[in-house]
């Protein structure tokens, strides 16, 4: 088969350093090539291009990159195939990867991120959404000293989610604890070993805490985890599976809440859930969502209801 100009082109670049970030675009498509290029250069990173998962491990051997843009269908080796590999390899498992597909589906994102990616972009995408995922994921990535013990910090800043993200790059054994939300995870070498947040454990835990989303966090040193029964989750997969429920839970609430504090008119009987936590009112529906004893997505039907008889308003 032919060598296309693409190809050519990139194995006779000669190797060049840069202070710009740079970003390696994976993809057999010219044109998504030239509009990647463009975008990218135009907002001050430097760029290379690989037509394939072969000719992207070449370039990877040779070159500094900061980040990966992969195509999940390519011939040959495809974008799961390759992101494997390069999570396999020790010179570039660090290195984060953004993986873009023509399919929205909910499986082929679980299975990027199981494989280790850090993002999922749709095609046809815009430049403005790409770039803003862009700065997130190197601005996590930038490796922060995380060898001292007292990292603290507010979740309005570094959302839970970025503060998982930024363990996943560290071999530390560590606990992180949310005093003013009752929450506590284990973490030890990129795995979640448990999850707690007042009385719940787990992945609804870390559930309503994501919506709750409010007051101080601190992470602490840890011995060394060494027991092998212990049940292990990767940091990766968990934040994309809660991302998925999350999202589940805010379209439920955009369908019928007002994206506004809440307060509570009536002290009801007929909403006792709702009416317990009078004294923690004023509450957004996800904090409210959250602080019910019920399953969530319940917890939204039962506030909507709430809204609808006027037990609970929006704050002025």
């Amino acid at each position: 088969m032919a060598r296309s100009k693409s190809d050519s082109q990139n194995k006779c670049k000669p190797i060049m350093t840069t202070d710009k970030q740079t970003i390696l675009c994976v993809d057999d498509d010219p044109g998504i090539h030239e509009l990647l290029q463009a975008q990218l250069e135009a907002n001050g990173y430097a760029s290379r291009q690989a037509i394939s998962g072969d000719q992207a491990i070449r370039i990877l051997a040779k070159n500094r990159i900061d980040l990966i843009i992969l195509d999940l269908k390519m011939p040959g080796m495809n974008g799961f195939t390759t992101l494997s590999h390069l999570k396999d390899m020790a010179e570039t498992k660090h290195i984060p990867v953004i993986l873009l597909s023509t399919y929205d589906q909910t499986d082929l994102k679980i299975k990027g991120f199981e494989y280790g990616a850090d993002d999922f972009i749709v095609k046809p995408f815009t430049g403005p959404i790409l770039l803003a995922k862009i700065k997130v994921i190197l601005r996590r990535s930038s490796k922060p000293d995380t060898r001292q013990d007292g990292i603290q910090g507010n979740v309005k800043d570094l959302s839970i989610s970025d503060l998982l993200q930024m363990l996943t790059f560290t071999d530390k054994s560590c606990t992180v604890l949310f005093p003013e939300m009752g929450g506590k995870l284990l973490v030890d070498s990129g795995d979640i070993l448990s999850m707690s947040q007042s009385s719940y454990i787990g992945k609804e835990a870390l559930l309503r805490l994501s919506l709750l989303n409010q007051g101080r966090f601190s992470v602490r040193d840890n011995t060394e985890v060494n027991d092998p029964d212990v049940e292990r989750t990767p940091i990766r997969s968990l934040i994309f599976s809660t991302a998925v429920e999350i999202d589940e839970i805010e379209a439920k609430i955009q369908e019928s809440i007002p994206a506004s504090l809440l307060k509570l008119d009536v002290n009801s009987n007929e909403f006792p859930d709702i009416s317990s936590l009078k004294d923690d009112f004023p509450l957004s529906p996800q904090q409210l969502s959250s602080q019910m004893p019920g399953e969530l997505l319940d917890n939204v039907e039962q506030i909507a209801k709430a809204l609808k008889n006027n037990a609970i308003s929006a704050a002025d």
